[in-house]
């Protein structure tokens, strides 16, 4: 076999090495293109949402319609107000905005009070609302993705698609309306809302029941509710579930509506402690919980994500007493019920969930 001598180079080396440049150079000249065409069209549709929201501008000007004006609406039969703000928070290019946006101002139905009439499910508005008013106070860039409603998917998603609301935004899920309410009247814990999160801590000085108790949920009227909570600070012993009751107090653990996770190997179940084998860990400073509570199928289920290095999630479902599932002046008091037992215990509620989130819970419970 002839050997290359020291310094030279065998001739198929150089040409399979410029073949591999000239491969690697035009994939990269293919992909800067389609970047370059990305952002070319990326900005055509900046100019034309721009010059959209100037025209709207000017017809509202002309009209004297002002964003801050308050809309009276009859949905489906249920009376409704917001300000044309938080309606227009809607895409631009939808029907929905179009709707509100002054355009249309003299063409809408009206009901014999002179409200906008909407003839689509109140329930379905109502979640609808809560959206546009919770991206109201959000980062434009960072809005949040239109959720579907899981109790009537169908009917949810025909709605969208008539107001023109059927293209996802983000990787957020709405699942709460952004409002909690502190029931304890003994100011051991202090509730801040914030953009995000509703923050909840206990600000005793010694250890001692703190009990928080949360609004009635907005979809609680659909048979189903979803909950996300964030601990940020947990010391010994903490519970998270939910009452059927408009009011905690010290006892309210042990109240026979009460149902969740509290020390390790506690599951409440109406208000009685039982032993549970496969809930060892207990809560910890960082866990994320989604619970939900669900009517039809009688339990309240509950996902506990950790973060140790390494995400895990634990699954785990609490039945509900028949007792309760067929008490129908119940039905609508079932809400998010904690006791914060240390100083400077806290934790967050939000009212969305990641597609991550959603996906685990989904594939943990079989769904």
């Amino acid at each position: 076999m002839e050997t290359v001598p020291d310094g030279d180079v065998e001739p198929c080396k150089i040409q399979t090495d410029a073949q591999s440049l000239d491969s690697l150079f035009s994939e990269c000249t293919r992909r800067l293109d389609e970047e370059r065409q990305a952002l070319h069209q990326s900005s055509q549709a900046l100019a034309k949402e721009r010059s959209l929201l100037e025209k709207e501008k000017a017809e509202m000007t002309s009209k004297n319609i002002n964003q801050g004006d308050v809309i009276e609406l009859n949905v489906g039969g249920e009376n409704f107000a917001a300000s044309r703000r938080t309606l227009l928070c809607a895409p631009t290019d939808s029907y929905f905005h179009a709707l509100f946006s002054g355009r249309w101002e003299e063409s809408l139905s009206r009901d014999s009070q002179g409200r906008v009439f909407l003839d689509i499910n109140p329930d379905i508005f109502r979640v609808l609302l809560s959206h546009l008013r919770t991206i109201a106070f959000t980062d434009p860039e960072k809005r949040p993705y239109l959720g579907k409603d899981s109790t009537n998917d169908r009917e949810f998603w025909g709605t969208m698609k008539y107001l023109g609301l059927t293209d996802p935004l983000l990787d957020e899920v709405p699942i709460i309306d952004a409002y909690f309410l502190r029931v304890d009247g003994s100011e051991r814990a202090k509730v801040t809302p914030t953009a995000e999160f509703i923050s909840v801590k206990n600000q005793q000085q010694a250890r001692g029941h703190t009990f928080v108790c949360g609004a009635k949920n907005l979809l609680c009227n659909m048979n189903s509710a979803m909950w996300k909570v964030r601990i940020t600070s947990k010391k010994h012993w903490m519970f998270i579930g939910i009452i059927a009751k408009p009011a905690a107090s010290n006892e309210s653990h042990l109240d026979n509506t009460s149902y969740g996770l509290a020390g390790p190997g506690q599951t409440v179940k109406s208000g009685k402690t039982e032993a549970t084998p496969s809930w060892t860990t207990d809560w910890q400073t960082g866990n994320t919980a989604i619970l939900t509570l669900c009517l039809e199928i009688g339990a309240l289920e509950i996902i506990v994500f950790r973060y140790d290095g390494a995400e895990t999630a634990e699954y785990f479902k609490i039945p509900i007493s028949n007792q309760h599932l067929n008490n129908s002046s119940m039905k609508q008091e079932w809400r998010l019920h904690f006791n914060l037992c240390d100083p400077n215990d806290s934790l967050e509620i939000y009212p969305t969930m990641t597609k991550r989130e959603l996906e685990v819970f989904d594939s943990l419970r079989g769904g």
